[in-house]
């Protein structure tokens, strides 16, 4: 009875082997299957001529070369979603699955670029915004120049300026200038000081000079074309300002002053 049953239980192993064999085979040939197919999709996609790129146009563009827009956008694209690579630009799909607006790190002079895509006529509208000199920041005691737009970010060199259309900042004594970043540490300091600014234009006083003095001592000056100066923190706009500039303007002989100090808060000192 035993070697009947030590038999079957043979035979029964022996008949298994050739349908575990069967099997593997079988999910082997359908992966083979599927990962051809995905191949060949993957092949038709980008070479589908009805998915190509017919011409890729540049629009908003003075300071920046074209092609650095079109290799700026892919790389911010690619960073954002890395499978992109596997398509390029010349492929209208790269462009449907690209970010709608980026914000390049690299192009100092670009503060976004936007994207249109037609699939129609199989073209691509690049919109860029470039960034605008509204300020001029130059090294210490006549040095090279750089555009600053109003949020104090430094984009390129410019020529030296002197006179009331562009206001001209002065960087402090050694102080190194980084194109491509924001001039002050603080986002909050460059808002106080162009706040600060726009109050005395709009009261009449119009500084010839800025001289920022960051590091350590967190000030800065507006120098006045009559001579005079006025001294600011770099933390606060002074309280109640506009109206004390309208009491300075009024009764105050502007010719025989040296400076008016705001430094301390809720304080005002003049000599």
């Amino acid at each position: 009875m035993n070697k009947f049953k030590k038999t079957e239980i043979l035979s029964a192993q022996r008949s298994h082997k050739p349908r575990k064999k069967i099997r593997v085979w079988g999910i082997a040939l359908i992966i083979f299957f599927v990962v051809g197919i995905l191949i060949g999709l993957s092949y038709l996609i980008l070479n589908m001529q009805m998915l190509k790129v017919q011409s890729i146009k540049v629009s908003g563009v003075r300071l920046t070369n074209q092609n650095t827009i079109i290799s700026s956008f892919f790389a911010e694209s690619v960073k954002q979603k890395a499978w992109l690579v596997l398509l390029g630009p010349d492929n209208l799909l790269f462009w449907k699955f690209a970010p709608e607006e980026i914000s390049p790190l690299y192009v100092s002079t670009v503060q976004d670029i936007k994207k249109d895509v037609s699939f129609g006529e199989k073209k691509v509208l690049l919109d860029v915004t470039e960034r605008s000199v509204v300020n001029v920041l130059c090294e210490y005691n006549g040095g090279k120049c750089y555009g600053m737009d109003e949020n104090g970010f430094v984009f390129s060199s410019v020529p030296e300026v002197h006179g009331a259309l562009i206001l001209r900042f002065e960087a402090g004594p050694g102080e190194k200038i980084m194109v491509g970043k924001q001039y002050l540490d603080s986002p909050e300091w460059t808002k106080n000081i162009m706040e600060t600014i726009s109050i005395m234009e709009s009261e009449g006083f119009t500084p010839k000079l800025i001289k920022v003095k960051g590091v350590g001592l967190e000030e800065w000056e507006a120098v006045m074309p009559e001579g005079f100066s006025f001294y600011f923190s770099l933390h606060f706009i002074p309280e109640n300002f506009r109206s004390i500039l309208n009491d300075i303007s009024s009764k105050t002989r502007l010719d025989t002053l040296q400076y008016f100090d705001f430094r301390v808060q809720n304080r005002v000192y003049y000599k």
